[in-house]
């Protein structure tokens, strides 16, 4: 366990992806708490602001944070566009948990699922999308 600890401590792409992801986070929030501010709907403003973020991320990932993968543009786009669909339905589970059962506001109820969707989509793209 200390190993795997240690390896992930000293993977590079890793902190860049948090780097990377920690700017988009901010920019997926704003986008939602604005979208939430128009029209009162978390499940409108949680898919709306998750998409623009995926597109930012995949473009951030795939010439920033990764070294490039072995898949042309229009596969990896389509890779990371069915773990982004995953990442969305972890999302949306987490937010409406949270907001209708826990009776968390929408905002922290969103920064709550973006970690776990965070986790999930780093793990994809690391051992499946952005490999050589």
């Amino acid at each position: 366990m200390t190993n795997v600890m240690m390896k992930l401590l000293k993977d590079k792409s890793l902190w860049k992806y948090l780097i990377s992801a920690i700017i988009i986070v901010c920019f997926e929030l704003l986008i939602f708490q604005l979208l939430y501010l128009l029209n009162k709907n978390y499940f409108i403003a949680t898919t709306s602001s998750f998409v623009i973020a995926v597109i930012f991320n995949w473009l951030i990932s795939r010439f920033f944070v990764f070294s490039g993968s072995k898949f042309k543009a229009v596969k990896e786009l389509t890779l990371v566009a069915t773990a982004s669909v995953i990442g969305l339905c972890i999302q949306l589970s987490v937010v409406y948990i949270s907001v209708e059962k826990l009776l968390i506001i929408p905002v922290i109820a969103k920064t709550i699922s973006i970690f776990f969707s965070f986790l999930w989509n780093y793990w994809f793209r690391a051992k499946y999308i952005f490999i050589k």
